[in-house]
């Protein structure tokens, strides 16, 4: 099975302050029945987030 991460952030605002450097979500990944991977994220996120943002949550929605 061939799929693709789609990434969400939440709170939206919070979104032009995280920066992806190195996803998963960049490429598709190809995974064979009962086959598990390691997958890498690396992200950073500006000092210049509202402090009022204390939680920035990133998930990953899979199409096929």
């Amino acid at each position: 099975m061939t799929v693709q991460a789609i990434p969400s952030i939440t709170p939206w605002q919070a979104a032009v302050h995280l920066h992806k450097i190195e996803c998963f979500c960049f490429t598709q990944q190809t995974l064979k029945a009962g086959e598990s991977i390691e997958i890498p994220v690396l992200f950073r996120i500006d000092k210049a987030l509202p402090t009022e943002i204390k939680t920035v949550t990133l998930a990953y929605t899979y199409l096929m």
